[in-house]
């Protein structure tokens, strides 16, 4: 493990030191765009929560979310994704909800836009890499966070390679996954991957009982495997 780690150093090193280009103008307009979404959809979850009744509240305060919620019968131990998302996929119809997700995910997006743009210099972002970082032992990015980079493509588009390459993105399918499957043993699990199926697709497929799964259910499903496995 050591004689692995050892060879990775000078490409991390190669990295921190080059940095990457980053369109710094527009990863300040399109902040300025998501601060004002935010600031609308906080608007629209205030007045919805005024309308139940409910004098003071923040979609901020998590304490707030629950007591909301309970007021519609849902008593919930935690307002964790995973968990509004299994509400969602029984009640679709809950613009409550669906609202709160969208204004977490613009949070988080702001989050990021912010840091990109303070730390870029000269349109280049030069982040810092603990080879270590995790728990688990993975690698770990910060100042700023450019390893998890939210799906949306105008942020994923702020970062320009450089004249004559393209940005590659790789990643291992479904890993831990299939790290669970045959760790428990579990025979539908190892079926999907012998099969060579998408196993978040087949468990949308299983609870939406439909054939056909757009994308955001995907996702959904892919939020409640994890869900299960980490705790959420």
């Amino acid at each position: 493990v050591a004689k692995v780690e050892f060879e990775v150093l000078p490409a991390l090193v190669e990295i921190e030191h080059n940095g990457i280009s980053f369109d710094t103008e527009k990863g300040l307009l399109l902040l300025d765009s998501k601060i004002m979404e935010k600031d609308e959809l906080e608007g629209k979850l205030e007045r919805y929560a005024k309308s139940k009744k409910m004098a003071a509240f923040s979609p901020r305060n998590p304490a707030h979310v629950r007591k909301l919620l309970r007021s519609q019968g849902y008593y919930l131990e935690s307002t964790s994704a995973a968990d509004l998302e299994r509400i969602l996929l029984k009640n679709p119809e809950e613009t409550f909800i669906s609202l709160l997700l969208k204004y977490r995910e613009l949070r988080q997006q702001i989050g990021f836009l912010k840091n990109w743009t303070d730390f870029a210099m000269e349109n280049r972002i030069y982040p810092k890499l603990e080879q270590l970082g995790g728990r688990s032992g993975r690698i770990t990015c910060s100042r700023p966070n450019i390893q998890q980079v939210p799906r949306e493509p105008r942020l994923k588009g702020l970062f320009i390679a450089a004249p004559g390459m393209s940005f590659v993105e790789a990643d291992f399918s479904a890993i831990e996954m299939r790290l669970v499957a045959a760790l428990s043993g579990d025979e539908a699990m190892i079926k999907i991957f012998k099969k060579g199926l998408d196993p978040h697709k087949q468990t949308a497929q299983a609870i939406f009982q439909k054939e056909k799964i757009s994308d955001e259910e995907r996702q959904i499903a892919k939020t409640l495997n994890y869900g299960t496995i980490y705790g959420g």
